[in-house]
Parts: structure tokens; sequence; C-alpha cells
């Protein structure tokens, strides 16, 4: 099955592992990379947005002339309505044409994305184990006939049947994630080779705290309700060494980026992260964190084997608040 993937901006990360996933099983996998500078949220405002900016029409003008039998969205809540908007006019464009649509905003609320007519399958939680064989039996047994299977056979694809929403809850989490395929980028890097020089990954998933204005502790909760209870997973360090040496003679990467919600909780990982990483990569890295999990031994660990840039989150400076309304417990000192 032909499927092209609709991104924005910088490139996502979970397009680009399902667009591996996808390739893993088989099917043809295609990118329409949106640059304009009004899907830059950063730069919706600017005077001069609307000028490098291509308007709906040519978007979907675009997204068709990779001749696809489906079309996928990875939807942030900010892009909610850009999305609904392409996928209308995607629909007019092309009556049969299957539209899929994951991401965070979907996944928390699965019933409003189905409101739209235009969308076929919400992708609930992780794409890369459910996503790949609902393509492929799509592509044997139709888009009908796949939306009045049983539940329990594409678990996470919710689809509307008969005018009722068939809830198939979460998708099963990888729980190893060494299984994964490398996030696939080629076709974001021939649509803007400025993308390039930057290489961004993950080495886990998820986050042990439970801040209230997090989506990751939204998932954690739904995933534990459906019978996941371990929602917050690590590589090996020998995996992401291994795809981040493939990643420099592949792409020959200037810095790296991981965008884990909480990166080096366990001291064991990052110390050996750490002796790894030095000896066999050492490109300069940068990585989000919560001050918790750290100390002044992992700090100088991080700095040593080239970190040079650390993100984390002071939401308030008044401790009540931190502590009551957005459950961080840490104190000011």
């Amino acid at each position: 099955m032909r499927v092209t993937f609709y991104d924005s901006g910088y490139g996502m990360l979970g397009v680009q592992y399902n667009m591996a996933c996808l390739m893993k099983a088989g099917h043809e996998v295609d990118l329409f990379f949106d640059l304009s500078m009004s899907q830059d949220h950063l730069a919706q405002d600017f005077t001069m947005t609307g000028v490098f900016s291509l308007n709906s029409e040519q978007v979907v003008e675009g997204i068709l002339s990779t001749n696809p039998d489906m079309v996928c969205f990875s939807t942030p809540t900010y892009s909610y309505k850009v999305h609904v908007g392409l996928m209308r006019l995607l629909r007019k464009a092309a009556p049969k044409l299957v539209i899929c649509v994951g991401g965070v905003h979907p996944t928390l609320l699965p019933k409003v994305m189905l409101r739209h007519p235009e969308i076929d399958f919400v992708v609930v939680g992780e794409g890369e184990n459910a996503f790949p064989k609902l393509v492929t039996d799509i592509e044997k047994f139709g888009v009908k006939a796949v939306k009045a299977m049983p539940v329990e056979a594409h678990p996470g694809c919710w689809n509307m049947l008969d005018g009722a929403i068939v809830d198939r809850g979460f998708s099963p989490t990888v729980k190893d994630l060494d299984l994964i395929p490398y996030p696939e980028k080629r076709l974001h890097f021939r649509s803007n080779p400025a993308l390039q020089p930057i290489y961004a990954t993950m080495s886990s998933r998820g986050c042990v705290f439970t801040c209230t204005f997090c989506n990751s502790a939204s998932l954690n909760t739904q995933y534990r309700e459906e019978g996941n209870s371990k929602f917050y997973r690590m590589r090996t360090v020998d995996n992401v060494i291994e795809e981040l040496k493939w990643a420099r003679e592949t792409y020959n990467p200037k810095f790296i980026q991981f965008f884990d919600d909480i990166f080096g909780v366990k001291r064991s990982w990052l110390v050996e992260f750490h002796e790894k990483y030095k000896a066999e990569i050492g490109i300069p890295f940068e990585i989000q964190t919560n001050p918790k999990i750290h100390t002044m031994e992992s700090m100088e660990l991080l700095a040593d084997c080239g970190c040079v840039h650390l993100e984390f989150g002071f939401q308030s400076a008044n401790a009540d608040i931190r502590r009551e309304m957005l459950s961080r417990k840490e104190t000011n000192e």
C-alpha cells in the first residue's frame, strides 16, 4: 500500500518512526513536508509569513501528487484545526482516499477526532505495533472490512461503524524499544537538507513524574488503566550507540538532539552512556530532563561526554503552586 505522511516544521520523530515501521512491513512510504512559515507556531504572526507559506489547496495538491492510497497525520493540539481542514479538502478531492490520524491529541481525544467524517481511523497510543498491521489488513481486505472487524483485531485503531464509535482501546506499547527501527529521516532531509546537520532521536519513552500539565502523565495513567504497567521504558546504551554510529555514517550530523521527556533517569545507564558515547560518538548533544533526578556527579558525566545544552522547566517560582497545582514536588532550594 502506498502511504503518504504529512509533516511540517522540523519533522516529527513519531512520523519518522512510523514511516520506518511501515517500510519494514513492505509498504511504500512518501512524505509531504510542509515547509510553510505558517506551520511554525513561533512564526505565525510575522508580517511576511503568508508570503512564505503554501495555502491549503496547494498543500492538498502536493499531497495528492504523491499518488497515495492512504494519507496520515500526526496531530498535536496546536495543529488540530489546520490538519482537519486539510483532511476535509483531501476527502473532497479524493473520496476513496484512506485518512488516518495519530499523535498526542488524537490519543487523548479519539472521540472528538471521530466526529470528523473525513477521518477513517484514529490510532490511539504508540503506533509502531498497531499501525503496520492496520495498513496491511486494509490493503488485503479493504477499508470497510477492516472497520467491521472485531475490536481485538486492531487494538488502538478506532473507527466509526454504522454511526457508532468502535472503541478499540489503546494500542500495545513497544515493550523492548531496541526492536524499533531507526527513525526514517531521508525523506525529510531530501525536502529540507538544512535539517541534516542535526540528528534527533530518543533513548527512552515516557516519564517517571506526574506533572499535571504534561501529556506524558496523562498517557501514563491511561496506559496503566489499560493494563500496561510500564509506560516508562529505556533503550539499552548499546542500541543507542549503534544508532548514532549508523547516523554518523549515513548523515554525518554535527549535533545530536535527544527528545526524551526525561533523559538519564538511571545512574547505572548514565554511567555506561558516558563511557561509550565519549569513546565512540563524541558529537555535541542536548537533552531534556528534570533537576530532581540529577546530582553534581551526573552533571559532570553529561558535560564530560559532550552535553552542551540541557533543558528543564521552572513552571513557577512559588513552591506551593508547583506542589499543589502542578505536582512538582521540588523545593526552591
